[in-house]
């Protein structure tokens, strides 16, 4: 799981990076909160199912 997350550690900063950049707190509409909540939505169950996945390779270790 850290070789995951170390391996794409530079691309989620740069993705980050990028949407504050071009997203204008101030002026922000509907459409673009909705886009926010839907990144940070999809960003979260990337890595709860990261975090499965690394639970279960280990189990199916343990087990052999």
């Amino acid at each position: 799981m850290k070789k995951v997350i170390s391996d794409n550690f530079a691309s989620f900063f740069c993705i980050g990076l990028l949407l504050y950049l071009s997203i204008d707190y101030k002026n922000i509409s509907i459409m673009g909160y909705i886009f926010i909540a839907t990144s940070i939505f999809a960003f979260i169950t990337f890595l709860i199912n990261l975090a499965l996945t690394y639970q279960l390779e280990k189990r199916e270790k343990e087990s052999i």
